[in-house]
């Protein structure tokens, strides 16, 4: 039951579903030992409890107080996120090795609203990140800021966000890519300083040594009076990668040391004319050199955090994609909406589907694939974390394609769908469960349910669905008895397309066949256009 308990907000855990996550967590903290959600009962929360739950909070007079960690925090930060900021000290430099799905991100933005209200040493933030994160970073922003107190410009997007006046903390945020360009780098050679907190989000970005990429941002870092790196992945997963991450950090963290006697000193090395590395040695020794400038927690370490936590990655349309979606963009304009809405509903959806397609790279009716950055972006999230990962997709094709790739990765991963005879499916299950198989993609129509996957903690919808049931049964399938862990599940859209249509049909708890029938019965060409653009 929701309730007011001890001067808070109580929301349980149970109340919590699919359609209203996202406001809840995004504007209430979590409770471990509670299992619950909770805030003061201010007006603003008192007014959303009523909004997503219907419940009205009665609040006794004079129960309004100050909110905590006021005036530097707008949420409070988790406890796991308070040992982050505690150990970073507000040291000039400093790496968070914090799982996805920890909140590492809050962990910069707070840090940064500290040294510009109290330490007055910054006036700017610049944020360095995938393309795939530039959209989470503008939301975290504006979740964990007041409105009023930040301006927020992203690369390649025309204004600004925030309060449009020039205030205390400018956020600039840029995709990678754009350092290897002229004018990006250009821009942030002459936009950082000494008074700017430099960030590089996924710092493996940065891990090749040898990279123009790598090279001009370990340049724009000299410049920079606060730097940080973030990244999920496990510093034991391939400890050379830390090289060039560091050196971004400080560039004398190794003591002048080159790539090489670094390589030396921590790979063993193999293979023809023992130039390939077949292992790792001193590894405590690298881990004690890192710990008093980095702090480091998994997903199971941290006792503060929701056990579902959702966010989304926008993918940005390939080229060869573009051509395809605008071609039967410009078929489903000429179906010529009537009143007489079941003809027009079949094509509709017959459209829908193959722009549905195309978004995953395939697209059946032609036998096409294209390049597809989806693809891109399931592997990055996959060395991001240290857990394993279970890929829901709604098309064969793309199951097919993504057990291929990930496979040429070195990615043991398994299947289960139709197509898949009944014992093998039934053995991938179990190597995921118990085994040592990290990554299960699933159908939508063989795998939503009965089955129990608990050993995933990421769950990515490469496409989803178009049943809200589907979409429930799905994120069940790693929630069943016996779960113990936090989960992430993460949705991959691409933007301006029909993902994000499908998406936001699923969260206001429809199915996509219903919206678009209502749609076109009701509203016609306006209709499509919304599915359209």
């Amino acid at each position: 039951m929701i309730k007011l308990e001890n001067g808070r907000i109580i929301i349980p855990n149970d109340k919590v579903s699919f359609n209203n996550a996202e406001e809840v967590q995004k504007n209430f903290n979590y409770d471990k030992k509670k299992d619950a959600y909770t805030a003061l009962p201010n007006p603003e929360k008192v007014s959303m409890v009523k909004k997503l739950f219907d419940v009205h909070i009665e609040v006794p007079s004079g129960r309004f107080e100050p909110y905590e960690y006021a005036p530097y925090f707008k949420l409070a930060p988790w406890e796991h996120q308070r040992d982050a900021l505690k150990a970073s000290n507000m040291e000039k430099s400093f790496a968070y090795f914090m799982e996805q799905g920890t909140g590492k991100s809050k962990c910069i933005i707070d840090e940064a609203v500290i040294m510009e209200k109290v330490t007055k040493s910054i006036d700017k933030v610049v944020i360095i990140c995938p393309k795939s994160l530039m959209a989470t970073w503008e939301k975290e922003i504006s979740t964990h800021v007041h409105p009023d107190q930040y301006r927020c410009f992203r690369w390649g997007k025309k204004g600004w966000g925030g309060n449009e006046t020039k205030t205390a903390l400018d956020f600039h945020i840029y995709n990678i890519d754009a350092v290897n360009t002229k004018k990006g780098y250009e821009s942030l050679i002459l936009l950082v300083g000494q008074s700017t907190f430099m960030a590089v989000d996924e710092s493996t970005t940065i891990k090749n040594i040898k990279a123009q990429r790598t090279q001009k941002t370990l340049q724009i870092a000299k410049q920079a009076g606060v730097r940080r790196i973030l990244t999920g992945t496990p510093i034991t997963k391939n400890p050379l990668d830390l090289y060039s991450q560091m050196m971004f950090l400080d560039p004398w963290f190794w003591g002048g040391k080159s790539y090489w006697a670094f390589r030396n000193q921590y790979a063993v090395m193999g293979g023809y004319d023992m130039k390939e590395v077949v292992g790792f040695k001193n590894q405590k020794q690298l881990t004690n050199l890192l710990d008093g400038s980095s702090f480091r927690v998994t997903k199971e370490e941290c006792l503060d955090l929701p056990s579902k936590i959702y966010s989304n990655r926008e993918v940005g349309l390939t080229s060869q994609q573009k051509k395809a979606y605008l071609s039967k963009v410009k078929e489903i304009g000429t179906l010529g909406v009537s009143k007489k809405t079941g003809k027009e509903y079949n094509k509709t959806m017959v459209v829908i589907n193959q722009l549905h397609q195309i978004t995953g790279g395939n697209l059946k009716e032609t036998g096409e694939s294209f390049d597809c950055n989806k693809i891109k972006e399931v592997l990055s999230i996959i060395e991001e974390g240290s857990g394993k990962t279970l890929i829901w997709c709604k098309y064969v094709q793309e199951i097919k394609r993504l057990k291929a790739v990930l496979e040429d990765n070195k990615i043991k991963t398994g299947t289960f769908y139709g197509g898949v005879h009944l014992k093998e499916r039934e053995a991938n299950v179990m190597a995921f469960n118990e085994e040592d198989m990290q990554v299960l993609i699933l159908q939508y129509q063989s795998g939503g349910m009965g089955l129990t996957l608990n050993a995933a903690s990421t769950v990515i919808f490469y496409s989803n669905d178009y049943s809200y049931a589907n979409r429930i049964q799905a994120e069940d399938r790693c929630h069943r008895g016996g779960q113990t862990k936090s989960v992430t599940y993460i949705d991959l859209i691409c933007p301006r397309t029909i993902d994000i249509k499908i998406l936001g049909v699923l969260k206001n708890k429809k199915n996509l066949s219903d919206d678009v029938m209502e749609g076109l019965t009701k509203r016609g060409e306006e209709y499509l256009d919304e599915i359209l653009w």
